[in-house]
């Protein structure tokens, strides 16, 4: 590996459109919170023993999760299961969160992070952990940290109690940056921020087994810092897209569009209480939805999908046919005019399924379920009065 690791190195970074832009460096991690407990010990005033509740219940949810330790940051996703699917959708939600960053995201060895289907934003690549070193990665404390302050020797009633708590807890955690960086930002991490030299400076100073478990991961960290360092200010952030299929529009966003994903068109309705149809299927469990609800919002999903595929589809037709234009030198203004309008008019029918779709879902839940639907997704606290905040 030692005589590799500069062509693997070279073949991780070829391509990359890394210049002109910052790097983060994140560590992810997924965990499980359910209603089986973990007593703790506690305070009590002598001579009292303090009686604590037990529960065996098997129910899990579970949560993805990166931080951001120089920074701070605490990105998650709360779900009902873990798989590709959904550790792409969470790499899609980072990427958007830190659109005109480069990322650099440390992964442990588990199988839907290295799958052949995982959709891996342009922005972002994943880092692998050494093989069986849960100790290296500082999102474990995070973990940590949310169960001792947020479920500490707590008895849940139902699932959606933890989700509840998880939805008010999560929140509190991620704005709480200092805490974050306490946390997570530790000596060898921070070390990473200086030049390549210095970087190989720290890791000399390891000793024994540390130095040989470590040295090849910090190195890698550290070559992905003195590239972005060396890349200067005075280049453009669009140096690299030159080699896209399609110079406006990333692979993740091609793929976004011919997929039918919302790619943000809905955010308005999203943000003001207007759920879509998709994460209200993926959360129908712990939203309670009758058959009938399901029913209807399967219906009002497969209508959205079909009619955004399509339209995605003729919005990268026309992308490909501009940028076709421009690399040939034929382009006349009248086409030009002709080809903007058009691409207009289709993200005007693109954005119109989306909202129509979270218009329509709204109809479907009851407000409690869409008060729920808010804490869940993360935008709001649980309600005082919430009967699902209760344990």
């Amino acid at each position: 590996m030692e005589k590799k690791l500069p062509e693997t190195l070279g073949a991780l970074l070829k391509g990359v459109e890394l210049r002109g832009r910052s790097v983060r460096l994140m560590f992810q991690d997924e965990a499980r919170f359910g209603r089986l407990a973990r007593p703790r010990r506690c305070w009590a005033p002598l001579p009292w023993r303090p009686v604590m509740l037990n529960g065996y219940e098997r129910q899990f949810v579970y949560v993805y999760g990166a931080v951001s330790p120089l920074e701070g940051d605490l990105d998650w996703m709360l779900c009902g299961e873990m798989n590709t699917a959904r550790m792409g959708e969470f790499l899609g939600q980072v990427s958007r969160a830190h659109p005109d960053e480069f990322i650099v995201m440390v992964v442990d060895g588990a199988s839907s992070h290295k799958a052949k289907d995982l959709r891996v934003p342009d922005n972002i690549r994943l880092l692998p952990l050494p093989p069986y070193a849960p100790e290296l990665n500082p999102q474990e404390h995070v973990w940590d940290e949310l169960r001792e302050k947020e479920f500490p020797n707590r008895v849940f009633n139902h699932l959606n109690a933890v989700i509840a708590q998880l939805g008010a807890g999560l929140p509190r955690l991620a704005e709480d940056h200092n805490r974050v960086r306490t946390l997570t930002a530790w000596p060898w991490i921070v070390s990473l921020n200086l030049t390549a030299c210095q970087n190989y400076y720290v890791v000399m100073q390891l000793s024994g087994g540390d130095f040989m478990r470590w040295k090849w991961f910090l190195l890698a960290a550290a070559f992905f810092y003195a590239t972005a360092a060396w890349a200067g200010e005075a280049l453009s952030p669009y140096t690299g897209q030159e080699k896209r299929e399609i110079k406006s529009l990333s692979k993740a966003e091609i793929d976004g569009y011919i997929s039918g994903d919302g790619m943000g068109f809905a955010k308005t309705a999203e943000l003001n209480r207007y759920p879509g149809p998709r994460h209200v299927l993926d959360l129908a469990d712990q939203l309670q939805l009758s058959g009938e609800q399901r029913k209807r919002t399967q219906a009002i999903f497969e209508s959205m999908k079909s009619q955004a595929t399509s339209l995605g589809k003729q919005l990268v037709d026309k992308e490909q046919l501009l940028d076709s234009r421009f690399a040939e030198g034929t382009i006349s203004d009248a086409e030009l005019e002709q080809l903007v309008t058009e691409i207009s008019v289709i993200q005007g029918k693109l954005r119109a399924v989306h909202l129509r779709a979270h218009l329509a879902q709204r109809v479907v839940l009851t407000p409690d379920q869409i008060r729920q639907y808010g804490a869940l997704r993360g935008y709001e606290q649980p309600e005082a009065d919430d009967p699902h905040a209760a344990h």
